[in-house]
């Protein structure tokens, strides 16, 4: 690991543990408690490789901890569509029955994928996991949008934040796939830089102080969705 990859992963530490950090100070920690488990496991396998990179930047290792991350962001993925429709009967049905079926669709593709370790089977199978991960967050937006659903500001930070950087990984592994591992120390500066910009993101929104609720959404609703404390 280079100078530059090994900058760039603390900073994307210290920009998560001040995530947490903003999260329980401003008591938003409950409004998700998936993503505290994806922080603590990325926070988890990032150290690893940083500290000890003969034994942990390997294909093996990344293979391993990107299924980790990828089970913690569908995790991340379902608790907000609960939490972000729970208060809506329809859209709380029509929610359930879009994550059952993108969730065994997802699951027939991503078995169906390669599993052996090295550059070409994660180019190949990793786009799979991200694809099914991704529809997932926007099957979210799309039912926000379709019935208007008012959302924590929290919340949206999320949604937008990891749509927005699985889109970008997403062109990496496509680079990785048709340009070769030769390739691979730039892919992931790109790739680390774009991560260190969600996360100075989410530290931004966790930090952030509380936007009032709109008046109009009835009391009860605002405080199903934490738009108001109890």
């Amino acid at each position: 690991m280079t100078l530059s990859q090994l900058l760039l992963a603390w900073a994307v530490k210290a920009s998560l543990v001040a995530t947490l950090a903003g999260l329980i100070v401003r008591k938003r920690l409950h409004l998700c408690w998936a993503f505290a488990i994806y922080v603590v496991v990325v926070l988890g396998c990032e150290t690893l490789i940083a500290l000890w990179p003969k034994h942990f930047y390997t294909a093996d290792f990344w293979m391993a901890k990107q299924a980790l991350y990828d089970a913690a962001k569908v995790a991340v993925a379902l608790e907000l569509a609960y939490r972000v429709v729970r208060a809506f009967p329809g859209a709380m049905r029509t929610a359930r029955l879009s994550a059952l079926t993108l969730l065994a669709c997802s699951t027939v593709v991503i078995v169906g994928g390669p599993w052996a370790a090295g550059y070409r089977a994660m180019a190949e199978w990793q786009p799979r996991m991200v694809l099914g991960v991704v529809s997932l967050f926007t099957l979210t937006a799309l039912v926000v949008l379709w019935y208007n659903l008012p959302v924590q500001q929290w919340h949206r930070a999320l949604l937008l934040g990891f749509s927005g950087y699985l889109l970008v990984f997403t062109v990496v592994l496509n680079l990785l796939r048709t340009q070769g591992w030769q390739i691979v120390h730039w892919l992931g500066l790109a790739d680390g830089a774009a991560y260190l910009g969600l996360t100075l993101w989410w530290a931004s929104a966790a930090w952030a102080l509380d936007i009032p609720a709109s008046e109009d959404i009835p009391l009860v609703v605002r405080r199903r969705l934490g738009l108001e404390r109890a």
